[in-house]
């Protein structure tokens, strides 16, 4: 039981310094491997906001609706929301462009 314990919080330490150099894809990969979904999905929507192109974001952003459990209903709005807005601005932008 505490070959387990130490190899969880070994993945655990590393999840959260992978956080702190920024890959968070990388943090998210780990957190779900350990079975820490909502850490997941707090990654994937950093990742997201970090993203350095609209392709990049919203694929995060499905990533965490993904891996975030039905539990977490308050977390998967505000993705949701996050990407209806993005969606929203995307159409904006098209229609800008064409006048």
């Amino acid at each position: 039981m505490s070959f387990l314990k130490d190899l969880l919080d070994g993945r655990r330490r590393r999840a959260r310094a992978l956080e702190g150099r920024g890959d968070f894809r990388g943090a998210a990969g780990l957190y779900v491997d350990i079975g820490m979904p909502l850490e997941a999905g707090s990654a994937l929507v950093h990742a997201g906001e970090r993203a350095g192109t609209e392709a990049e974001r919203d694929a995060a952003w499905i990533d965490a609706l993904r891996v975030l459990p039905e539990s977490a209903a308050d977390i998967r709005r505000s993705v949701e929301a996050k990407l209806g807005r993005a969606a929203l601005g995307g159409q904006r932008q098209d229609a800008d462009q064409k006048r």
